[in-house]
């Protein structure tokens, strides 16, 4: 699933796109499951480690678990897609949640043409691989046609209110939001402010008690726990015999995400701290957009080796 966060400046994205970071940073339903693929490449002749959780995030995320800081793993958008020979990627794991603030500085839509299909791909198939990517920007038409086109849930933040107690501590945080299907909906409502078009919704976090995150509901079956679907009773006028998901492979990409991976690692990078030392190669670390991340001329297409694949 992708789903773009937008709204004006200051009004709280960042800070609800955090919440459902830190949610995943204390339970995930879908880590189990991403050892137990992380295990069946492994049987296929991959070396793969398992990572301590599945955040990824342009920014840190961090959460005090039983006295021990989890944070989140470093992520660049502009190494995220598909395995190919132009440019490096990163290899993340099966199941990876990806939070990438201020999304507009990947995916301008102003730039559309210049994407390479890498990238459209990488965000075509995210679900065969069960990732789940969150985008904050300040509005929705600022993100690639393409990406918001595929993206089934936009949340449009219109305020954030915070609960203080006697200390002058906060302990909840409140979202008032309104949340749509598609960002062709969300458009529709900014255009013409008619409370019809969305849901006006309220997100709330609670600093004083854990939190856990909201089920979400895919229909990928491969990628699923029990949480992932809703037990429906309803009048059905046929009754088939198997599962439809049976009858075909809604996950035939998967596989794609490992092309040429062999021999790598998972991209499992530190957020940057004081002490690091980051020389002229790390660039990974960089949010200037690389020449590679972008199409590039048939000349320059012809002279890359064939049959490679670059990991960052």
């Amino acid at each position: 699933m992708i789903t773009i966060i937008c709204g004006d400046p200051g009004v709280g994205k960042t800070a609800l796109m955090t919440n459902f970071g830190v949610s995943y940073l204390q339970y995930d339903a879908d880590y189990e499951l991403a050892k137990d693929k992380i295990n069946n490449y492994n049987n296929m002749g991959y070396n793969l480690s398992t990572p301590s959780h599945l955040v990824f995030s342009d920014y840190k995320i961090s959460y005090n678990l039983y006295g021990k800081n989890v944070e989140s793993y470093f992520c660049n958008g502009y190494y995220l897609g598909m395995p190919n020979a132009q440019h490096p990627t990163m290899f993340l794991p099966p199941y990876s949640k990806i939070f990438l603030s201020e999304a507009q500085r990947y995916y301008d839509s102003r730039k559309y043409n210049s994407f390479s299909d890498f990238i459209s791909q990488f965000y075509e198939q995210h679900r065969h691989y069960g990732l789940q990517i969150y985008l904050d920007c300040q509005r929705v038409g600022l993100i690639d046609l393409n990406i918001r086109g595929i993206s089934t849930r936009v949340i449009l933040v219109e305020s954030m209110n915070n609960d203080i107690d006697s200390h002058g501590r906060i302990i909840s945080n409140h979202w008032q939001c309104r949340e749509f299907s598609s960002a062709i909906e969300c458009e529709r409502y900014l255009d013409t402010l008619d409370k019809n078009i969305g849901q006006s919704i309220t997100i709330s976090h609670d600093n004083t008690i854990e939190q856990f995150p909201t089920p979400v509901f895919r229909d990928t079956p491969q990628f699923a726990t029990r949480s992932n679907f809703r037990l429906i009773k309803s009048k059905s006028r046929i009754n088939l015999p198997v599962n439809i998901f049976d009858n075909y492979e809604s996950c035939n990409k998967e596989l794609a995400f490992l092309r040429g991976r062999k021999g790598h690692d998972f991209s499992l990078y530190k957020h940057l701290t004081d002490d690091m030392y980051i020389n002229d190669l790390d660039d990974i670390y960089s949010f200037d957009a690389p020449r590679t991340f972008y199409k590039l001329p048939d000349k320059a297409l012809a002279e890359i080796p064939k049959g490679r694949v670059l990991t960052i």
